[in-house]
């Protein structure tokens, strides 16, 4: 549950009731924070939380809630908490604030004020800043005395107190760093950068490579160090390999890095190493600061071979600076697409590929013979072990950028993974009173996101519609805003895509089960108005674009009874809805899966009545050549079911595959996953469908399919934990694997999205926890 929270802006009243005491504005005391001169802007925008402790010195029960009370002023806009309580365990009451949002943003200094009771007397002040992650950053000894040099106290020589931050060495940068002071020295250092190809390249593929690019990152996501105006990089190639240099956002992922690009091939000899040695200068201080390196290999004007994680150690061990220190930089590259790389003949396009979808029900990649792989990491805010995070979903952008969100203590919070730079940590995105929940979120091809969620309206009984955007260019999340702020109505289940271009669409559902969709244009910067698509009875909706930026949308319900879809044209508005060739009922509260293809094929699957007591799981095929009236196919039924059934999901793979999941009633009153793929003739046709798991009480499935075409049935097994079988083009669904063991159960729906590297990102909650993980071949 959210803290309720009352925040007074300016002065009270004199003479103001407030509970027991009366509090008198005469006796105001101003605490102004200081952070350290040498404090890096990029690391002042990571703070994520800053504590205010008010202690009396030796006593037990002078801020004791009967006895005492004291408010504090924040400048607009900014959420904060206050308790006065043992907060801290110390054995006495104190006065505690915390501002869950940033209060410094780009300047060093921020001022509060507190106003109290005239019998307050005597305290010490005390803070600590934490990084949006939770990382304690900063924090101040005992403050004993004012701006005077007097006794600190509420009263009319009570003034102000200056806390001055000290910083903790392992996440601050040296005191000489000042990257805001255009003015400090310049140093020029030089590293070495060795290449390393995979000891299973062949050699024809090692001379098929065209492009090397690498990248240098600045670990803490700021954007100035590599600006254009306070760095210059240049390279020194060997055997005279040409090559440009560019420093700016060159991979969209938000902020500015450094990248050197090959322009040619330099391990055409066959050689499985080659290095090079780089030299920078930076103004803003005499340490450059920590940095990550990474690389792209190219072959065929554009297709990525492989390509590098984070490195995070030069080759003695040392962090990677620039600095004498600085020796040299390994990286070690792997394959992205594996029949790219080992024993193939990478002269051959198509090498180790689908055949197409013609080939038969064998015809799909091969996932090779080893199981998958998979990690995961914790992004939740650590909140002392309680179960307080929930409901993730999780967005993936072209060049391999995660954003996160996730529900934590009725607030929005969101992670972002920078690929070769890790997670950044999570961030309050939300700051109104009301308890937030259903966040869903979209990301770009230029790696802005917008997140989306239902709050309650206080004064009211409805939840509205909220929106926050983060921005690629400035690496920072607005102010959240309205979406839909219709009180009349309560809006909930918003689901959000984005196009090519850009436009977020978002359809949601109201209190009276209409279909709404709202557009954000990036070129205003607003939201258009609101569309209504179905105007009773809608569930369940889900959405899918197009290559060219189409959006269609299939529902659950309608009058008759059925599967309904709109489109919204790239260049024009939403078409009348259709129904598609599912007209049976569908099982009640069950939405349909959809899958859309780069083209704007689609099928859509649900699990129907079939008016004989049975259910069964039907699919509509969609042809986008056909037109939007003469495009849906009758629906077929791909399975004869038992009761219970589970709504169905559908994907695509490249070559226009489609496969769906589901869940059905097994045996002894557990539950089995079942899946199915499309075979043979373009699509139109099912294969037998195949029980993957009939072994426990399954929750979900989750349906995805990896950039090189591998399908995932991913689900969770009570008890037992993260279960997942693929798709081997040769023999058909594998065993499950028990990829992430847990006694736990998740508390709430998890959410999937492909990687442009191959792996399926998932994002779930368990024990309280919301974790991300990277499910590899």
């Amino acid at each position: 549950m959210k803290r309720r929270l009352t925040v007074f802006w300016g002065l009270l009243p004199l003479g103001a009731a407030c509970s027991s005491s009366t509090v008198d504005t005469s006796r105001t005391l101003f605490i102004n924070f200081q952070l350290p001169t040498t404090l890096a802007t990029n690391v002042i925008e990571r703070i994520g939380r800053v504590d205010l402790y008010l202690d009396e010195p030796g006593t037990t029960g002078l801020f004791a809630t009967e006895t005492a009370l004291a408010f504090g002023t924040t400048e607009a806009g900014l959420a904060y908490e206050s308790q006065t309580a043992d907060v801290d365990g110390d054995g006495r009451y104190e006065f505690f604030f915390r501002v869950r949002r940033n209060p410094f943003g780009y300047a060093r200094s921020w001022m509060t004020s507190f106003y109290g009771p005239s019998d307050i007397g005597t305290f010490n002040a005390r803070a600590a800043v934490f990084l949006g992650d939770g990382t304690a950053l900063l924090a101040t000894a005992v403050a004993t005395v004012d701006d005077a040099n007097e006794a600190i106290q509420f009263g009319p020589r009570a003034r102000n107190v200056t806390l001055k931050f000290t910083c903790e060495p392992s996440v601050c940068p040296p005191a000489s760093y000042d990257a805001g002071d255009p003015d400090a020295a310049v140093y020029v250092d030089v590293v070495t950068t060795v290449l390393a190809l995979p000891t299973d390249m062949t050699q024809a593929a090692i001379k098929s490579l065209d492009r090397v690019d690498i990248y240098l990152d600045e670990l803490d996501g700021g954007a100035a160090l590599f600006s254009e105006a306070s760095a210059t990089v240049t390279g020194v190639t060997n055997d005279g390999v040409p090559y440009e240099r560019q420093i700016g956002d060159t991979d969209q992922d938000g902020k500015n890095e450094y990248l050197i690009r090959l322009l040619a091939n330099p391990f055409d000899g066959g050689q499985s190493t080659w290095q090079s040695t780089w030299s920078m200068s930076v103004a803003g201080g005499s340490w450059i600061g920590t940095f990550a390196v990474r690389g792209r290999l190219w072959r065929d004007g554009g297709t990525v071979l492989v390509g590098t994680g984070l490195a995070l150690t030069d080759t003695d061990g040392g962090a990677i600076s620039f600095g004498p220190s600085a020796r040299s930089v390994a990286l070690t590259f792997s394959c992205v697409t594996p029949a790219l790389c080992g024993n193939v003949d990478a002269g051959v396009v198509d090498a180790g590929l689908d055949a197409g979808p013609d080939a038969g029900p064998d015809a799909g990649p091969d996932a090779g013979p080893l199981g998958p792989t998979f990690q995961s990491v914790v992004i939740s805010i650590d909140a002392g072990g309680q179960p307080v995070a929930h409901s993730p979903s999780v967005a993936v952008d072209p060049a391999g950028n995660l954003v996160a969100v996730y529900v934590q203590e009725g607030s929005i919070y969101a992670a972002r993974f920078v690929d070769g730079g890790g997670w950044l940590g999570s961030q309050l995105v939300e700051f109104a009173p009301g308890d937030a929940g259903q966040p869903v979120v979209a990301i770009d091809s230029a790696g802005n996101a917008t997140a989306v969620w239902s709050q309650h309206q206080g004064g009211t009984s409805s939840n509205l519609l909220w929106a926050n955007r983060y921005a690629a260019l400035t690496a920072r999340w607005d102010d959240a805003g309205l979406v839909e702020g219709d009180t009349a109505y309560s809006h909930a289940k918003p689901r959000v895509v984005a196009t090519p271009t850009g436009i977020m669409v978002v359809t949601w559902l109201t209190s009276f089960n209409e279909l709404r969709s709202r557009r954000y244009v990036p070129d205003s910067g607003t939201w258009t108005v609101s569309t209504t698509l179905e105007i009773s009875s809608a569930v369940g909706q889900r959405m899918g674009v197009d290559a060219v930026g189409n959006v269609l949308v299939a529902w659950a319900g309608g009058f008759p009874s059925g599967v309904w879809a709109s489109r919204l044209a790239s260049a024009s508005g939403w078409t009348a809805k259709n129904q598609t060739g599912i007209a049976v009922p569908v099982e009640s509260g069950q939405g349909p899966g959809l899958a859309v293809d780069s083209e704007g094929n689609a099928f859509v699957v649900a699990a129907v009545f079939d008016g004989g007591g049975r259910q069964r799981v039907w699919s509509s095929r969609f042809v986008a050549d056909a037109g939007w009236d003469a495009g849906w196919r009758p629906g077929v039924p791909i399975e004869d079911g038992s009761v219970n059934m589970s709504s169905a999901l559908a994907a695509f793979d490249p070559w226009g595959n489609a496969y769906a999941a589901w869940k059905t009633l097994g045996d002894a009153g557990l539950g089995d996953i079942v899946a199915s793929r499309t075979v043979g003739d373009g699509g139109t046709t099912w294969g037998t469908a195949s029980t993957i798991d009939i072994t426990g009480a399954p929750l979900g499935p989750d349906l995805a399919v990896s950039t090189t075409g591998i399908a995932y049935v991913l689900w969770w097994e009570v008890g037992t934990g993260f279960w997942v079988s693929r798709y081997d083009g040769g023999a058909g669904w594998e065993s499950p694997v028990n990829v992430f063991s847990s006694t736990l159960s998740p508390a709430s729906s998890g959410s999937v999205a492909s990687a442009p590297d191959g792996r399926i990102v998932v994002a779930f909650e368990v024990g309280g926890e919301v974790r991300v993980g990277f499910l590899s071949p």
